[in-house]
């Protein structure tokens, strides 16, 4: 099949799929993943981003972050984060922690079944290196996170930073050295200036057997805000047709699999329809339910869209009554009846692995009859 066909066939099994998923019911049972932004220090000047802003705006943030043996404490008086099975840990840069090792360790033998995410700008190779091999055999449960905006000028110029791209290839280099098969997965962040590079930095991760996902920049308050004419979002559509081009082509040679490229496809595709028509394409949504986030001075948010959205704070009240509480209830609700909307990973790759799931049930159900009546 070409791209066109396994589009269609993508939208109609997800979209379809979606609708017989089961609402969520308990909050409490449903949590999954603890996103963890350790700190507001960061080595770069990320044009899209505002945290790398809010210690310099506010010269006491630092010593208003947690230190890892008080967020520890916090994580043991929680009965309801006994079940979570995933961890990913941003900030600012993650490595820049000065607990940064022990908090990993903490979680990565406190849940034996755990997998760690670390999102890191790949900046400083030193750094990097000696904070995970301070892992040990830990290190295997460990996956690295990063940007990669454009090869060269394009990753330096948005990440406001010069030889961020030379860094990047350093540590990228290191890591793999030192750490052989330890994942590294990439994310590309479009603004106006580097639109034009997707699909050459598609290519070069191709090349470096890298997953690379995009993505348009939240509109946070502080930083720059990207404004997409028509024609500009037409040729990233140009763009990203041959990216999807390349994943068909992946799955013939059986590179990816179908729900793989399907979930691929669609986000992929989606996410030039969205920014075309911003709207509420999938009724559930994840965030306040499988995930949730917590910053660097213990408030706790659903996602980065709701970001101002605080349902408490961990130096007030418990974790476990945060979760269940009255604001957090609410802001469910709020969400449930569509008041927000987005297109990012972390909602759309679930939704629609749940409806494939569904769909491939549909079919299993389909066969056996087909099987036992004629």
């Amino acid at each position: 099949m070409n791209v066109k066909e396994w589009l269609e066939k993508s939208r109609k099994m997800i979209l379809e799929g979606a609708r017989p998923v089961e609402d969520f019911i308990a909050p409490e049972k449903e949590i999954r993943e603890l996103y963890l932004e350790l700190t507001y220090a960061c080595n770069m000047r990320c044009r899209m981003c505002n945290v790398w802003s809010i210690n310099r705006n506010d010269r006491m943030m630092p010593g208003k972050e947690m230190p890892a043996e008080e967020l520890v404490d916090y994580i043991e008086e929680s009965r309801i984060l006994n079940g979570i099975s995933g961890l990913v840990i941003s900030g600012g840069e993650p490595f820049l922690k000065k607990d940064f090792q022990e908090l990993c360790l903490y979680f990565l033998k406190k849940y034996p079944h755990m997998s760690v995410g670390i999102l890191s700008n790949l900046y400083n190779r030193s750094l990097i290196i000696t904070k995970l091999t301070g892992l040990g055999n830990y290190v295997n449960r460990v996956w690295i996170g990063t940007s990669l905006d454009g090869l060269g000028e394009l990753h330096n110029n948005t990440r406001g930073t010069e030889n961020a791209f030379e860094k990047f290839q350093e540590s990228l280099k290191s890591v793999r050295k030192t750490f052989p098969g330890l994942p590294v997965v990439v994310n590309y962040t479009l603004t106006t200036d580097n639109y034009l590079g997707i699909y050459d930095t598609h290519k070069y991760c191709r090349e470096q057997a890298l997953d690379l996902s995009i993505q348009f920049p939240v509109p946070w308050k502080g930083a720059e805000i990207f404004t997409f004419d028509r024609e500009k979002i037409d040729r990233i559509e140009q763009l990203m047709t041959g990216i999807m081009e390349d994943a068909v082509r992946d799955h013939e040679a059986g590179k990816i699999d179908e729900k793989g490229l399907m979930s691929k496809l669609f986000y992929l595709s989606g996410l030039i329809d969205y920014q075309r028509n911003p709207r509420r394409v999938f009724k559930r949504c994840a965030a306040g339910r499988r995930f949730t986030t917590v910053s660097p001075e213990g408030k706790i948010y659903f996602c980065p869209i709701l970001k101002n959205q605080i349902v408490g704070d961990l130096r007030e009240e418990p974790f476990d009554e945060i979760w269940t509480g009255k604001k957090a209830r609410e802001l469910r609700k709020k969400i449930d009846k569509g008041f927000c909307d987005c297109w990012l990973n972390c909602t759309v790759y679930p939704n629609a692995g749940d409806a494939l799931s569904e769909g491939n049930k549909k079919v299993k159900q389909k066969s056996l009859l087909e099987k036992v009546f004629g």
